[in-house]
């Protein structure tokens, strides 16, 4: 008795070893290139999220100055402008209570004068 011969597949049935090794190559690579790039646009949002807080600070220390007539001294610091002392003359908001200069408050971070409507 004879066996017959096993059906041979055609010969694109599948893919070779040699195929995937080479479609995950192209994957990790392509992965590479990516991370690096949201590495260094994370990188970057850290260093302009500084700056603007240094800017911010920077704007809090103009603005005691011009209301106050000079600068925070080295025993205040900064926090002096998130947190008005009593006895400090600060800034008065529209609802009559004192506002910090420096984000710490409600509403806005800076008290401005209102503006009067002319009737006409």
């Amino acid at each position: 008795m004879r066996r017959s011969p096993a059906p041979r597949l055609p010969s694109d049935a599948g893919l070779t070893l040699v195929e995937l090794l080479v479609v995950l190559v192209i994957l990790g690579l392509i992965a590479t290139i990516g991370g690096i790039q949201v590495v260094g646009y994370l990188g970057r949002a850290k260093a302009d999220t500084a700056r603007l807080q240094l800017e911010d600070i920077r704007s809090a220390i103009d603005l005691f100055r011009i209301d106050l007539g000079r600068p925070p001294t080295e025993t205040e610091g900064l926090a002096i402008l998130v947190d008005l002392p009593a006895d400090l003359p600060g800034l008065i908001c529209a609802s009559g209570r004192r506002s910090p200069i420096l984000g710490g408050g409600h509403g806005s971070t800076r008290a401005r004068p209102r503006r009067h409507r002319s009737r006409s």
